[in-house]
């Protein structure tokens, strides 16, 4: 998992399957998903898939909740949709395995 902060488009098809479309953060994305963060009044009621571009990425949202800042919604990539460093690097990544391991204190 990368942590990461980079603009993107979340396209979706709602309960009627009108084509929505709306910018969002892109906070985290690992091998098999993300998770974005919506500026919404209130989270689609009902979404099947979602395609976050220009990354092409596709897969469905398993969870949607409220936060302070907006809806975070969490989404699965689809069957084969695998996410790799070298083919996109969000903006602003920082890889928290990056960091070097804690130092414990020993008593004497």
């Amino acid at each position: 998992m990368v942590l990461c902060s980079d603009l993107v488009d979340v396209v979706w098809s709602d309960d009627r399957g009108v084509r929505r479309k709306t910018t969002a953060i892109l906070e985290e994305i690992a091998p098999a998903g993300a998770m974005v963060l919506l500026d919404m009044d209130r989270p689609p009621r009902r979404i099947e898939t979602v395609v976050i571009q220009p990354l092409g990425y596709s897969g469905r949202a398993r969870r949607c909740r409220l936060s302070t800042s907006g809806y975070r919604m969490e989404i699965d990539f689809d069957p084969g949709v695998r996410w790799q460093l070298s083919d996109y690097r969000p903006c602003h990544a920082f890889d928290p395995r990056s960091l070097p391991a804690p130092v414990r204190n020993i008593s004497p």
